[in-house]
Parts: structure tokens; C-alpha cells; sequence
């Protein structure tokens, strides 16, 4: 057996992808993967994956994608062991790599709707209300004409929330001109505020 390439890359959704390229291969088994949380010490490592050979002549391609309890911050070192049928076996490695993803947004301390802005606006040209929902917390944005007839209707989720209204109702037809009203309803705070569409 040949072996012309081996690496592990990280990935967008922060796994780790283990690539090798055999060249050619001859009464292989398989290939099994370690995997080490922290240390380049393989008599510690624990067998994440096996593979069976194909003990093909020609350039084959293996890939394993590792997405088991990776943290980000931490260095994870690779090995794989090319293991024969008569039971001897090769091990390459460690491979370590550093997973380090994106950190998670930091939540509001407590829910709040901001006045919508800009305020009066044009139908068809927009307005923004943005709403930070605490963790934990969640709901909806609800805008009422001057009868209190529900024109549109936003859910929220934790985190920041911009909220963009085209002065649209939810069939999509344009609203007119004048008051309406847009309530916050969530379980730690319910708020009504005002805003006015022109001409």
C-alpha cells in the first residue's frame, strides 16, 4: 500500500474532515482513525472511525467528516493506521488541527422593543424596529390599524431582531395613509408604541 496524502481541514460548520490518498493498495483491511482531545500522545487516543480498504491499483480519494463532541478552542490531533490483512499495520500522524469557531452572541440581559425608525415613513419605502429579546424569552411584534385590525405579524427569536415592515399588510397589499400601532408581546414584556405612514 501506498499512501500519498494524508490531512484534516476544518470545516464551515466547524468539523473536521480527514482526507488520505492511497496509490495503490494489496491485501489491505481497512484504515481505522484516532483522535487525541488535547495531546499528541497516541496511547491515549480513542478509535473514532473505520474504513474498509477497496485494494484497488488505481489513486483512490477516502474521507471521514468528524463531528462528535468537538469544542471550539481546542487542538485535536489525528492519526491513521493502515492495517493489513495479515494484521501488521502503519500508523501516520498525529495530524493536530485547531477548531476555533465562530463565538456564540452574547444575549440581551433583558427584552426591549427600540421606537421604529425612520418614523413617519412612506409605505412601499420601509421602517425598522428593532427588538432585543433576552434569553429564554420569546414572542411576537404585531402591527394594528387605527381599528385594531391586525395588519402584520413578526415572531422573534433570543438575540437582536430588525424588523423591516414595508407598510405592507400579510396579503401584500399597500396601507394607507395615517396611525398604526405596533405591540410587543413576549413573556417578560408587553409595550405598544406608535408610528405614522405619509404620503
Amino acid at each position: 500500500m501506498e499512501l500519498s496524502y494524508f490531512a484534516a481541514t476544518l470545516t464551515a460548520e466547524n468539523f473536521v474532515n480527514i482526507a488520505w490518498t492511497t496509490q495503490t493498495e494489496t491485501n489491505m483491511n481497512g484504515f481505522n482513525i484516532y483522535r487525541n482531545d488535547g495531546s499528541d500522545n497516541l496511547a491515549s487516543a480513542i478509535q473514532i472511525a473505520y474504513i474498509p480498504a477497496t485494494n484497488t491499483s488505481t489513486t483512490h480519494n477516502y474521507e471521514h467528516l468528524d463531528d462528535k463532541d468537538l469544542e471550539n478552542g481546542h487542538t485535536y490531533y489525528y492519526w491513521l493506521e493502515c492495517v493489513e490483512i495479515s494484521g501488521h499495520s502503519t500508523f501516520n500522524g498525529p495530524y493536530p488541527i485547531y477548531v476555533n469557531g465562530p463565538t456564540p452572541p452574547v444575549l440581551p440581559e433583558y427584552t426591549k422593543m427600540h421606537n421604529a425608525y425612520p418614523n413617519p415613513f412612506r409605505a412601499g419605502s420601509g421602517t425598522t424596529i428593532a427588538v432585543e429579546v433576552k434569553k429564554g424569552d420569546s414572542g411576537t411584534v404585531t402591527i394594528y390599524n387605527i381599528l385594531g385590525q391586525v395588519v402584520k405579524t413578526f415572531s422573534l427569536t433570543e438575540g437582536t431582531n430588525n424588523l423591516n415592515w414595508n407598510g405592507r399588510d400579510s396579503k401584500g397589499n399597500l396601507c394607507g395613509n395615517g396611525i398604526y400601532f405596533y405591540k410587543l408581546s413576549t413573556n417578560s414584556l408587553n409595550q405598544t408604541k406608535k408610528m405614522v405612514i405619509v404620503k
